[in-house]
């Protein structure tokens, strides 16, 4: 989940978040809270006032939010037991728990989500068309 302090969306979304990671845990299911362009001392700060406990991944630079396409704040990544992008959104909704759990059910039961969601992304973003691909060179990568 690619999130940062000043964002009111990610502030709603990181409790939710927190919960899910915390259920699915037992399932082997990871989850890292990336931050985006913060300092460290601010983020420990905040994680401990809102009393959550997700693992962080501090990404000062926005290199890895770049590598994931990242656009706008909070987007969540989910990759999948082979490596891959299963799902990406962006945004928050108060339905966002109930999809969270559905898609990670599915990965869990080891279901491909990726190309579905690659066709919706290559929809709904003319300009930055990805591919489906099989294990190997050229798998996901940006045209």
């Amino acid at each position: 989940d690619f999130w940062a302090t000043w964002c009111g969306p990610c502030v709603a979304a990181l409790p939710i978040v927190n919960k899910v990671a915390s259920d699915y845990a037992e399932k082997g299911v990871v989850f890292y809270a990336v931050n985006q362009q913060e300092e460290a001392e601010q983020v420990t700060s905040f994680l401990a006032k809102k009393e959550l406990d997700l693992p962080v991944a501090m990404d000062p630079e926005g290199e890895a939010g770049a590598m994931y396409l990242v656009e706008g704040l909070p987007t969540s990544v989910m990759i999948g037991l082979d490596g891959r992008v299963q799902v990406v959104h962006m945004g928050y909704s108060p339905a966002m728990e109930e999809s969270l759990r559905e898609e990670l059910d599915a990965l869990v039961a080891k279901k491909d989500l990726a190309s579905a969601e690659i066709a919706k992304w290559n929809e709904e973003h003319p300009d930055k068309q990805v591919e489906v691909g099989g294990a190997g060179e050229g798998e996901g990568q940006q045209e």
